[in-house]
């Protein structure tokens, strides 16, 4: 069960990354006002997405974005070279949500603070890491997987030290990034 986890892991990561580039708290996910709502051209800070109109995407993958978040406004889509993204903000929470070329959900990546972590995540995070502070959490959440969350943690009294948690199906692990790949850390 872990090794389907960190492969659907280390997949994810590699797909966002290629996304955003930065993978960072700071990171700025709010893409330039050209976008395919419209049809005019765009251009993209990412090398990966191409130009394009809003007839280049899927009309699955719309239909299954509206019925997924209805009630989101002021998202941008994106053409990339396997698929489509979708950025959008609702509630103090960002969301990229994937789609493969042929327009079915791949994946959607939430990114918030750790107030709207669930309570079922956040205690036992909390109670193993009391000295630390979560300060940003991205959930995944995929077809053929659990829901994961990457809780990324800083030390209260020392703000240069950090911890990496990825926390899946009641189970949590200590990871660390390392040269782009991901190494297991026993506790």
């Amino acid at each position: 069960m872990k090794e389907k986890i960190f492969i659907c892991l280390a997949e994810t990561i590699l797909t966002l990354a290629m996304i955003n580039p930065t993978f960072s708290q700071e990171a700025n996910i709010y893409l330039s006002e050209d976008s395919l709502s419209s049809s005019k051209e765009f251009s993209s800070p990412f090398p990966m997405v191409s130009p394009g109109h809003i007839n280049n995407i899927s009309s699955r993958a719309i239909r299954n974005f509206i019925r997924r978040y209805d009630d989101a406004t002021g998202e941008k889509w994106y053409k990339l070279a396997k698929g489509y993204v979708a950025f959008f903000e609702k509630d103090s929470i960002r969301f990229i949500v994937s789609y493969d070329i042929n327009g079915y959900w791949i994946s959607t990546m939430r990114t918030y603070t750790e107030k709207y972590l669930p309570s079922a995540v956040r205690h036992p995070v909390k109670s193993a890491h009391y000295d630390f502070n979560i300060y940003l959490v991205r959930e995944i959440e995929s077809n053929d997987q659990p829901l994961i969350y990457f809780i990324y943690l800083r030390k209260v009294e020392d703000e240069t030290s950090f911890k990496n948690i990825v926390y899946s199906d009641g189970e949590m692990q200590e990871v660390e990034p390392y040269k782009g790949k991901w190494r297991k850390k026993s506790f």
